[in-house]
């Protein structure tokens, strides 16, 4: 019964370590059991790694386990139920509830409500309240040492009014998530399965009060707790490391779990120190970097750096393609595969449309590490950037988000002209988008007729979304005249899929007025397209064995089958046609031959 930890800079292989031990344990006869703990977030890629190392090909007796998913493996052990679990918008949905049932006894956040964002704020303060076990009584404590000309009391006072109530409300029926740790800590030392179990715990820099319970609890199981964690060696002990210092939050865990050890009578052995960086020993330059990075005083790297470059781009859009092409071009000329690169950037999901056009435009497989929501469609993010248009009071970004969406049938040339016009002068605010440009600028007539059309169709619904406060119906009427004013009809909404109709005699639908949203639209219908082609070929050539085989079915069905799939082979030759016509409005070289073609 021992912990032990791994310290180490980034890359020193101190998961390795971890790997090495947990395996060769597995190998022995009568072992104990083995856990792997790692955050939620890390169990499928650590079960991948352990199946590709391990001589047997499997995980063979190793348990790769989150904290939740390990008290789940303990209550099912001891036939230990849970109650329901209230999900993110269960508790969004009481939370509401209660403020509306609570205002009249809320001092300080009463007339909060409707803000954007603070139903989610407070849940996200109760969450907290859970996992750093912060109960009605502590609150109380806190309070009585308060001035009630404090706003932090005032705070404090709803914020417990609110917990106590959502504590009633749930008792009996519903539990969060993070009160599943707080069980799992009262029943853990029951479970014979975690009994005598080697424990290894990676990918955490600190550990939540409740979870510090629970290490606690298993370093009393009698097996050994190995701990890795990314910090310098050197600090181990030292009692006067900065608190601003780059591995401050590691030793402060470090120290914290060195002082449960010895609060139970648990031998902490001597720290196992990583001091060779093998990730980086081929990159002098990266290794360097990773050295004195927040580090002061840093030493400058004496020589040209050639594997770290610092490249100026003029927009977003011009610093995606920079990258995509770098990354095609090692490709193609230096044997890197797609899945050798990754592209770390500020805010993915404000920029993952960008990313999507340039990676397919390039023909580059990708895959993007955020979760899109549910709801976007153009319906409703055209809908958003009106509302978003108000919001802001006519600002640049709002309004040429809209206007390039295409739902207003702009041309795009006029959208430029008025968009360089606009950044040119500075032009925002509704008062002054709502009068006519003057000045002696080539083209002002033709920039106003612009501005004149885009603000003949905000004008209509000005006056509902102007007022300061106006009841939903107003909002929501207003809405449907701007869709229905451009000639716009939602027929039905079925998951990702929207159906829009117009008239024909009012001309085509087009979607996007742009060339390079058109161009990523096509390219997604016709990826569809070839999945289509692919599956009905091959359900033609099933029919064909049946056919050859005597059977009428299989006849009658090769030809239905062979007549679709010619019909989507067809619509993707079109489909690709099209894509690359707008490639050529946009001044790329195309294949001519691929346009005759469709290849």
């Amino acid at each position: 019964m021992a912990i032990q930890f791994i310290l180490g800079n980034s890359g020193t292989g101190k998961t390795t370590n971890l790997y090495n031990k947990m395996i060769e344990a597995s190998m022995k006869e009568g072992h104990n059991p083995i856990i792997f703990l790692l955050p939620e977030q890390s169990n499928m890629a650590a079960e991948q790694e352990m199946v590709m190392r391990h001589p047997m090909g499997g995980t063979m007796d190793i348990s790769i386990l989150s904290f939740t998913r390990l008290a789940f493996k303990v209550f099912d052990e001891l036939n230990i139920h849970t109650q329901d679990i209230l999900d993110d918008f269960g508790k969004s949905m009481l939370i509401m509830k209660l403020m509306k049932e609570h205002k009249e006894e809320f001092s300080y956040y009463g007339n909060m409500m409707g803000k954007t964002g603070f139903v989610e704020e407070i849940k996200s303060i109760l969450s907290e309240f859970y996992q750093y076990q912060i109960t009605d009584a502590v609150l109380e404590n806190v309070l009585k040492n308060l001035s009630p000309q404090k706003s932090l009391y005032h705070k404090l006072s709803d914020l417990r009014i609110l917990l106590r109530a959502f504590e009633e409300e749930m008792q009996g029926s519903y539990m969060v998530t993070e009160q599943i740790l707080s069980l799992l800590k009262e029943v853990i030392s029951e479970s014979e399965l975690l009994r005598g179990a080697d424990i290894y715990i990676d990918g955490f820099t600190g550990f939540s009060p409740v979870q510090y319970d629970v290490l606690e609890e298993l370093m009393k199981l009698g097996g050994n707790v190995y701990f890795a964690f990314t910090m310098e060696e050197e600090i181990f002990g030292q009692n006067d490391y900065s608190e601003q210092g780059l591995f401050a939050l590691e030793k402060k865990t470090v120290d914290k779990l060195c002082m449960l050890a010895q609060d139970n009578q648990i031998k902490v052995l001597s720290h196992i120190g990583r001091k060779e960086n093998y990730r980086l020993a081929g990159n002098k330059e990266l290794l360097h970097l990773e050295q004195q990075i927040f580090r002061f005083p840093f030493r400058v790297y004496p020589k040209e750096t050639e594997m770290v470059k610092v490249v100026s781009a003029k927009d977003a859009k011009e610093e995606a393609l920079y990258v995509a092409k770098t990354i095609k071009e090692k490709v193609m000329k230096e044997g890197y595969h797609y899945r050798d690169f990754a592209i770390i950037t500020g805010d993915l999901q404000e920029q993952a449309n960008l990313w999507k056009q340039v990676m397919e435009q390039l023909e580059i497989p990708y895959f993007l590490d955020f979760r899109e929501p549910l709801v976007y469609n153009p319906i409703v993010e055209t809908i958003s950037m009106v509302m978003e248009l108000f919001r802001t009071d006519f600002s640049y970004e709002s309004v040429f988000s809209l206007l390039k969406t295409g739902f207003l049938e702009i041309e795009a040339e006029q959208i430029y002209r008025l968009e360089n016009y606009a950044l040119k002068h500075g032009v925002r605010g509704y008062s002054w988008w709502s009068k006519a440009f003057r000045g002696g600028v080539k083209g002002l007539h033709e920039i106003n007729e612009t501005r004149g059309a885009f603000m003949e169709k905000m004008e209509k619904i000005a006056p509902i979304f102007l007022k300061r406060l106006a009841p939903a119906a107003e909002y929501i009427h207003a809405l449907y005249e701007f869709m229905a004013e451009n000639n716009i009809e939602i027929v039905c909404l079925w998951g990702y899929w929207i159906i829009l109709r117009k008239r024909a005699s009012e001309g085509d639908f087009v979607l996007y007025t742009d060339v390079d949203s058109s161009i990523e639209h096509y390219t997604k219908i016709l990826k569809m397209f070839k999945v289509v082609s692919i599956i009905e070929l091959v359900c033609f050539f099933m029919e064909v064995l049946g056919a050859m085989a005597g059977s009428p079915v299989g006849i009658f069905g090769m030809f239905l089958i062979g007549a679709l799939a010619l019909a989507v082979m067809r619509a993707a030759i079109s489909t690709k046609r099209t894509i690359n016509e707008l490639k050529e409005r946009k001044g790329e070289k195309v294949n001519r031959n691929a346009v005759q073609t469709g290849k």
